[in-house]
Parts: C-alpha cells; sequence; structure tokens
C-alpha cells in the first residue's frame, strides 16, 4: 500500500528535523510507515512577527527505514536547509521540495550534508538551490526535476538516472570538483550554464534561448 497523505502545519513559523528537533527520525520513520507525509511551515511571521520565518531546518544527520515507497513533502514559506547527512533505506523515497511559498524570491534549498532517495524522485521548486553535499538518488533509478530556479549552485557530485533542470530566466552552475551524473539524460533549459564536467548518455544544454 502507498499510504493516504498525512498533513502537518506547525505554528510557530519555523520547523526542525533531527535529533533535539521538533521531528525526531524515528518520529518521521513512524509516520512515512503508514502514510505519505506533508510538512509546512506556518504563514511567516504570522504567529510571531519578526520572529519566524517559516523555515524547515534539518539538525542532526539521520536515516530512514522504510518498507514500502512513501513520499516526503517539505514545504517552507522561506528555506529548506539539509546541512545534514540525510539517508534512506529499505524502499525509496519521493522527495518534494518547494521552498519560498511566500513568493518573495528569498527561499532556497540549500543542501550541505549528503542526501540519498534510494532510488525515490527529488522535486525541488525554490528561488534558488544551492548543493555542498552529495546527492545520490540511486542506482539510475530516481530523477531530479526542478523547475523555475532562479540559480542551481552545485560543488559536488549529482548522480541520478536523469536531470531535468528548467528556468525561464536562472542560471546553471556547477563549480569545479563535482561531477553531474546521469545513466540516461540530462536536460538544462537556462539564460547562463557553466558546466565543470557532465557524465550522461546524452546531453541536451540551452543556454540563453529563454
Amino acid at each position: 500500500s502507498t499510504g493516504n497523505a498525512g498533513t502537518l502545519l506547525i505554528d510557530p513559523g519555523n520547523i526542525t528535523i533531527g535529533d533535539g528537533g521538533d521531528f525526531s527520525f524515528s518520529l518521521l520513520n513512524g509516520f512515512l510507515q503508514e502514510n505519505n507525509l506533508v510538512i509546512t511551515t506556518a504563514d511567516d511571521n504570522t504567529s510571531n512577527p519578526g520572529t519566524d520565518v517559516g523555515d524547515i531546518s534539518f539538525v542532526s544527520d539521520g536515516d530512514l527505514q522504510l518498507l514500502a515507497p512513501r513520499s516526503l513533502d517539505l514545504i517552507a514559506h522561506n528555506n529548506v536547509s539539509m546541512p545534514f547527512r540525510f539517508g534512506v533505506n529499505g524502499a525509496a523515497l519521493t522527495l518534494n521540495i518547494q521552498a519560498d511559498l511566500d513568493g518573495d524570491g528569498a527561499g532556497s534549498f540549500l543542501v550541505g550534508g549528503d542526501v540519498s532517495t534510494q532510488g525515490g524522485n527529488l522535486n525541488v521548486s525554490a528561488a534558488r538551490i544551492e548543493i555542498a553535499g552529495r546527492i545520490d538518488l540511486g542506482d539510475g533509478r530516481g530523477d531530479m526535476n526542478s523547475l523555475n530556479v532562479q540559480r542551481l549552485t552545485s560543488t559536488s557530485d549529482l548522480s541520478a538516472d536523469s536531470w531535468v533542470w528548467t528556468s525561464e530566466v536562472g542560471e546553471f552552475i556547477q563549480n569545479s570538483g563535482g561531477q553531474l551524473k546521469a545513466v540516461n539524460d540530462v536536460s538544462i533549459s537556462a539564460a547562463g550554464i557553466l558546466a565543470a564536467d557532465i557524465q550522461s548518455a546524452s546531453a541536451d544544454l540551452n543556454a540563453g534561448t529563454q
């Protein structure tokens, strides 16, 4: 069974995940055994004006052990930040990230630690994506999709079955030291592209065509 979606709306507007946070990995794991899960921040600055900006932040390393494929949606008015290692064992986890829910252009998806999904897709909507940690969607099984992101910056390896990155005005920047790896296709359409190393069966790169 793929389960039903559960929705968590937390007040105040900032949410922490991990040891010592609002949600431990054991609690998340428990929810995800029976359901897909949606975690969203309260409207930024509504509950405590001037203090909470609507961030979802991972505060420790952690792993999930899934018995069946599940999805986890993280929806934040500001940033979704994953500075620590996040892993999945067992079945695949589709990870849906939506930062900058309020549309002010300040919300980013920030990856500092290694992230793996055991073959689940990673779908991202954010003003910016900044990746320093390695992303591995699992032996060519998972896809990375992002849409209308102002800038994606990567300094580490990104591995997936396929990568699709589309932006009307944004830039795709991959600094030296990392590789963009895809078993099948890489498709990048952006205002500007700086790619250090792309390894894929085929690549469709369009810069400055928007």
